[in-house]
């Protein structure tokens, strides 16, 4: 086994100078590699060599090698950038979400996070109010985009995670999870997409407030029509930590 292990890695040694020159010999940037067979023959034997390496050494190594050197040979594309997390089917979304609800009914913040984080996202679970969340994914940088509603609504119906949100500069705000369904057509004549989650009765500690939700209302009964139209949407990106 051990012999065995040497020409794997032999192999791997001698394979990856070559498939590096082979990309710089083939292609002059990312783009124009892909359109090349070179490229193509290189992807089939990196997989090979990934392959081999994940039955040998196990999992920790394959991601080693996932996290080093493919970086520079495949850089993320602007298209994948742009496309959301993680994705569960819509009733595990609206299962998850009623969960938080429950474990958390009067703390918009906590429940959000936790649904968050059964999405593998964990940066909401160190922000511990709806401000500062929301804030949070307002930054680019830290791997949300923000949608309209009704893209809102229909990346919920897909099970994809979706957090509204307002940020209150001189209080509190509010996030709430969007949940699968069709949305609410309000009175004030616009359409709203479902929410759930806890939420907080300012005058009764201890109580949930209106804003409260297990299985979903829309944003118009969440928030109050004066506010309303400032909530925004956000979808973590692919690759959100």
């Amino acid at each position: 086994m051990i012999k065995f292990r040497m020409v794997i890695i032999s192999f791997i040694e001698v394979a990856f100078p070559l498939t590096i020159a082979a990309v710089a010999h083939d292609c002059s940037s990312p783009g124009d590699c892909m359109q090349t067979a070179g490229y193509n023959a290189i992807v089939s034997i990196v997989g090979g060599i990934l392959g081999l390496a994940a039955a040998i050494f196990g999992k920790a190594i394959l991601d080693t090698l996932q996290n080093t050197f493919l970086k520079e040979l495949w850089p993320i594309s602007p298209d994948e950038k742009a496309t959301p997390g993680a994705v569960a089917t819509p009733r595990e979304l609206a299962e998850r979400a009623r969960r938080a609800a429950r474990a958390h009914p009067t703390d918009c913040s906590s429940s959000t996070a936790q649904v968050a984080d059964d999405y593998g996202i964990t940066a909401l679970n160190n922000l511990p109010t709806a401000n500062k969340q929301v804030q949070y994914m307002q930054n680019p940088e830290n791997g949300w985009r923000t949608v309209t509603a009704e893209e809102a609504q229909d990346l919920a119906n897909q099970g994809y995670l979706v957090i509204a949100g307002r940020a209150e500069p001189n209080g509190i705000g509010h996030v709430a999870v969007v949940v699968p369904g069709q949305m609410v057509q309000s009175g004030d004549g616009n359409s709203y997409p479902l929410v759930a989650g806890g939420a907080l009765d300012s005058n009764n500690p201890g109580v949930p407030g209106a804003a409260y939700s297990e299985n979903g209302h829309g944003v118009n009964h969440a928030w109050s029509r004066r506010h309303r139209q400032e909530v925004e949407y956000y979808v973590p990106l692919a690759r959100t930590p």
